[in-house]
């Protein structure tokens, strides 16, 4: 569940402002979007994937990242619950769309 809340900012404000933050915030279409938290079984399960995912990529090559943002348009930072990241080449890809680059789901 998320709420938008009336503040608006571009992305280099949001960050800065975010990182005081004690709660989850998203930028979306420049509008700030706090993010509620999820049940236990959620998060169970978001922390058993970060361990497999950890386990099995390439170290050198993959980084396997929780809560990192990433930018997705031009008004808009998400923080997915967890990201795979390819540090030398510069791409961070969310887990959504890892899954559907190698069709699972």
């Amino acid at each position: 569940m998320t709420v938008q809340t009336p503040v608006q900012m571009d992305k280099s404000a949001f960050l800065t402002w975010a990182e005081g933050q004690e709660e989850n915030f998203e930028l979306v279409r420049g509008h700030v979007v706090i993010m509620t938290g999820g049940v236990r079984a959620e998060r169970q399960i978001v922390l058993n994937l970060f361990r497999v995912l950890d386990a099995w990529v390439d170290p050198e090559t993959w980084a396997v990242l929780p809560k990192f943002g990433v930018d997705v348009g031009p008004a808009t930072i998400r923080f997915p619950d967890i990201v795979v990241d390819v540090p030398a080449l510069g791409i961070t890809l969310p887990l959504d769309e890892i899954y559907r680059r190698v069709g699972v789901g």
